[in-house]
């Protein structure tokens, strides 16, 4: 059933009904096709490049579901420094945090690339849907939590790492999208934001990569991958990286 609908990148949704709520896989798939079938009834609209799907602190009347395209999702520090969480693919969720009773969004959601079309949902959409089938409701729930876990996971695995080697899980990361956002897409900048960095360390490590010949980068281009092992173990702190000051880090 799964693989009929294309929602195959729900395997977390049916691990977490099985574990939270002990479904079984074949209830797990009807509450995920009745989300889904919900949602495929609602109208899509398309966004331009640097649209906002959504605002922090801006109340929350309607969320959206992501069917093309890519939107970056992302708070600001203490600092005021933008920190991005996820660069979200279609079929996520975006503005869920009214599920657990926030009135106003906890991020910002902005469009990433030139083609972006989404279902946006009002919260009246939201309630009829869940009056009429109870299984949208606890597929949107379930949703959320996935998606919180998953932001909660990254900021706790790269929290704790290097500036290297947490550039070097932005950059895997990166690699994860190559089919449908290929490098020339992500600045030095953008590296940064993911990496929960400077741009200025950024610089200083992607130097420090092409020099170990992990990666091809000119100033003014995107990296262009060479050594993949390589950054991996470097993301797991098994190699160090020579040529780097240590001054700038």
């Amino acid at each position: 059933m799964i693989e009929n609908l294309g929602i195959a990148q729900f395997q977390p949704h049916i691990k977490a009904l099985e574990s939270g709520y002990g479904h079984t896989t074949q209830q797990a798939e009807a509450v995920i096709q009745s989300g889904l079938l919900f949602i495929n009834q609602l109208p899509s609209i398309q966004y331009s490049r640097g649209a906002f799907l959504c605002q922090e602190e801006l109340p929350v009347e309607t969320i959206h579901v992501l069917r093309r395209g890519h939107v970056i999702i992302f708070r600001f520090d203490d600092s005021g420094n933008r920190r991005i969480s996820e660069i979200a693919s279609p079929m996520t969720i975006i503005g869920g945090g009214i599920l657990h009773g926030s009135e106003e969004h906890d991020y910002y959601a902005t469009v990433f690339t030139d083609v972006c079309e989404a279902q946006p949902m009002s919260t009246g959409d939201l309630s009829k849907g869940f009056k009429n089938n109870p299984q949208v409701e606890l597929f949107f729930h379930v949703d959320h939590a996935v998606q919180l876990a998953k932001w909660n996971r990254h900021f706790w695995e790269w929290g704790m790492k290097s500036v290297p080697a947490r550039l070097a899980g932005a950059l895997l990361y990166v690699l994860e999208l190559q089919d449908t956002l290929p490098f020339q897409y992500f600045s030095q900048r953008m590296l940064a934001d993911l990496a929960g960095t400077t741009r200025e360390s950024t610089v200083v490590v992607l130097r420090a990569l092409r020099r170990e010949g992990v990666l091809f980068w000119r100033q003014s281009q995107s990296p262009e991958l060479l050594d993949e092992d390589a950054l991996e173990q470097i993301y797991r702190e098994e190699l160090k990286l020579r040529y780097l000051p240590k001054a700038e880090l």
